[in-house]
């Protein structure tokens, strides 16, 4: 029988250390990730209350510019029964470019008109809405 020099293992007090250096860098960086992942989501989420903000924004100006130029008829942009066909097409078309839009026109002192523009964004509660309110002066 042909022998062989073997020594028996001697344990050492760094064995398994590389392992455990290893399995810190991945959780460090799986954090890491988690955190990158959640900014991410934070921006989208303020880049698309951002364009709610701006469209209502537009639409504010876009009924107070109409309104200029269609002074003689300024009284038909108000919120009541008999509002105008331009009145009525703005209304639409807020309702269904921001989520629960609705608007409000009023006119005081026959000239001051206040545009409000409301939306209630669809990740918040059904109480928090979300204003613009611009606010002009149109003579006629």
């Amino acid at each position: 029988m042909l022998s062989r020099n073997v020594q028996p293992r001697v344990h050492h007090r760094e064995d398994g250390f590389l392992l455990i250096e290893a399995l810190v860098s991945i959780l460090i960086f799986a954090f890491g990730m988690l955190a990158l992942l959640g900014f991410q989501s934070m921006a989208i989420n303020n880049t698309v209350h951002g364009k709610y903000r701006t469209d209502a924004s537009y639409f504010a100006n876009s009924i107070i510019g109409q309104m200029m130029v269609d002074r003689a008829n300024v009284a038909n942009y108000a919120d009541s029964s008999s509002m105008s066909a331009n009145r009525v097409a703005w209304d639409a078309e807020v309702a269904s470019a921001l989520p629960n839009g609705s608007t409000s026109v009023s006119i005081a002192g026959g000239s001051e008109v206040t545009v409000v523009v409301s939306w209630r964004n669809p990740d918040e509660p059904a109480d928090e809405f979300h204003n613009y309110t611009a606010i002009a002066q149109v003579v006629f």
